[in-house]
């Protein structure tokens, strides 16, 4: 009984360690799922990369040649949001100024 008591000690520290590993790589880089009509050259300029190193990191020799559903490591990136700027009330003036 406590040799199984033990045993089972074992096995949620390791899985407690694997966990931690798994979110300490996940904090250190993101990864990217390729999506249809997607490029390197985009997905570099999303994450504020280049295309050299995505191929680098992901040992692509032909930057030219990804595919839908590969998985890219991006390395040490932080996702650049991309937002439109604000709406200017430029519109159409009616009347006049005085």
């Amino acid at each position: 009984m406590i040799v199984l008591r033990r045993n089972h000690l074992v096995v949620i520290i390791v899985v407690t360690l694997l966990l931690s590993l798994a979110a300490q790589a996940q904090a250190q880089g993101q990864t990217h799922i390729v999506a249809p009509g997607e490029t390197l050259f985009r997905i570099a300029l999303r994450y504020g990369t280049t295309v050299e190193a995505l191929a680098t990191a992901n040992n692509i020799a032909d930057p030219t040649r990804i595919f839908v559903g590969q998985v890219l490591t991006i390395p040490g990136a932080v996702a650049v949001q991309v937002q439109p700027p604000p709406p200017t009330n430029s519109g159409p003036v009616h009347g006049s100024a005085r």
